[in-house]
């Protein structure tokens, strides 16, 4: 490598900085016109750099191309890093991590990946550096160039591709085309590696569980409105959870983000006897010591989100959970441009991005919080979705996302009959 190719990376590095600065300063005065007035209540932001719905070059590879930057510096800048953190290494006793590869390898990837797989961002997270000028954004802000891989099948193929083997075993993989699809295992037997599917069904008696698609107003953003505004769609959602709930024993209750978690724990707390513990987005020694809460005494209602940490992967063996509701489908917030350039992304990929991208996975997620409730053969308990798209075949519904038995093991039930079900379930022991 030469001196020139180096002076060339630099100055690039230089104008893109410069570039930068331009963006970041023109969206905030654009969004936020009282921002240098107003620092420490600014939020992490996101400027999205190309329209997320429509694929196509991002706005910072069309300034570099308008600037002359051409593929050549682009690709030089992974190089040039390794050169920097080689002679910095050698100057300095001690062992550092260097930025300067990192930078490197994104440049270098930000121009020879595609525009339709891939998104790109600027991303802005909350700080506050008093050494920075007081009127520039970097006072409130870390910025980085972000690259989003919307589609990650064959890296995560070609990952999996570096064992000799394994095994991917859950009990809510299905529909396994799809699965097998966006995990990377297709790219995999592309590669020559076999892939091998088994199937097992549920072996525990059917008699120790009630399952029950509840038939409530659907459990929409649009429906619901704000935590804590009162309306017939929040308030069949707290009937019927309360109508859960203050059965005996332990009971989980799942919604689709924090926010509703805490309006239905302050709920339920006036409604029920019993303790409702709410489950905030925390580290792992609170997540720790709320389960150790849960889990001791007498039976509880533990309130979570169904995106958070205590609804998968959490073993609630024997009695340390009766009954599990599910209030809503839990779909991501698709107002972020990198969600709505994924959904586009699928939607390139397999005509149907918002199921594949979005549907798909929040049904997994329902159906991972319920499976906590029967952990062996001996035990019983209650499993509910609480959502009339689970009861229903209406045009947004996901009952069809549910696996064959499981739809027919959830069988429909109006609000005003959920109580008979459970009686009736309680009658059987």
């Amino acid at each position: 490598m030469t001196v020139e190719e180096i002076e060339a990376v630099r100055e690039f590095y230089a104008d893109l900085r410069g570039e930068l600065d331009r963006r970041v300063t023109a969206h905030l005065d654009r969004e936020r016109p009282d921002w240098r007035a107003s620092m420490r209540d600014l939020d992490d932001e996101e400027i999205p750099l190309r329209d997320p719905e429509e694929p196509g070059e991002d706005a910072i590879t069309e300034w570099a191309d308008g600037e002359g930057y051409g593929e050549r510096v682009w690709a030089r800048a992974e190089q040039v890093g390794a050169v920097v953190k080689r002679v910095l290494d050698s100057l300095e006793d001690e062992d550092k991590q260097r930025a300067a590869p990192g930078v490197g390898r994104t440049l270098n990837a930000w121009y020879r990946q595609g525009h339709t797989d891939f998104f790109r961002a600027i991303e802005l997270e909350r700080t506050f550096d008093e050494t920075k000028p007081p009127d520039s954004w970097r006072r409130a802000y870390n910025a980085r160039l972000a690259l989003h891989n919307c589609l990650p099948s064959e890296p995560i193929g070609d990952r999996l591709a570096e064992f000799g083997g394994g095994v991917l075993m859950s009990a809510t993989l299905e529909p396994m085309d799809l699965f097998r699809e966006v995990t990377g295992l297709d790219h995999l037997a592309e590669r020559g590696r076999p892939v091998i599917e088994r199937t097992y069904g549920l072996s525990f008696p059917e008699e120790n569980r009630a399952s029950l698609a509840v038939d409530a107003p659907k459990f929409t953003h649009q429906n619901r409105g704000a935590p804590g505004e009162e309306n017939p769609t929040r308030l069949a959602h707290l009937d019927a959870t309360t109508a859960v709930a203050r059965r005996d024993g332990n009971v989980l209750v799942g919604t689709p983000s924090y926010a509703e978690a805490t309006w239905m724990a302050e709920s339920l707390s006036a409604r029920l006897d019993k303790p409702v513990l709410l489950d905030e987005s925390s580290g792992d020694r609170e997540t720790e010591s709320l389960k150790d809460d849960f889990f001791a005494g007498d039976g509880k209602v533990l309130v979570t989100s169904l995106r958070g940490t205590l609804t998968e992967g959490v073993d609630y063996r024997g009695d340390r959970l009766s009954a599990a509701v599910v209030c809503g489908v839990p779909i991501i917030n698709t107002a972020r441009p990198q969600t709505r350039a994924v959904i586009t992304a699928y939607d390139c990929r397999f005509e149907s991005g918002f199921e594949t991208a979005l549907t798909v996975p929040a049904v997994r997620k329902a159906r991972q919080a319920v499976g906590r409730v029967i952990r062996g053969p001996d035990e019983r308990g209650v499993r509910v979705l609480l959502d009339a798209r689970y009861a229903r075949d209406s045009w947004n519904a996901v009952r069809e996302y549910l696996p064959d038995h499981e739809r027919e093991e959830y069988q429909p039930v109006s609000p005003d009959m959920l109580d008979v079900a459970l009686d009736r379930f309680e009658s059987r022991r």
